[in-house]
């Protein structure tokens, strides 16, 4: 929220977690400012970037992030 809709904006976030055949898809998604131009050059993010790969990469999933229009991050990982 902080980063999408700085103060004294306000917005929503939308959470969707489904089950699609073999795979289940958390998204999140903002109609915010967007990631900046940069971000591929950055060291890899913030300390809440870096937490979020940890733990796709340890539930051998798949992390894509997807705007603008705002951003999407959207976290797929295989169905038990």
């Amino acid at each position: 929220m902080k980063y999408a809709y700085p103060s004294p904006e306000k917005g929503l976030v939308w959470v969707r977690f489904v089950r699609e055949k073999d795979e289940l898809l958390l998204s999140v998604r903002d109609s915010g400012r967007g990631l900046p131009d940069d971000i591929e050059s950055r060291s890899g993010g913030g300390l809440g970037m870096k937490l979020v790969k940890s733990l796709v990469t340890q539930v051998h999933g798949e992390l894509v992030t997807l705007g603008p229009p705002g951003t999407v991050f959207q976290i797929t990982v295989a169905a038990a």
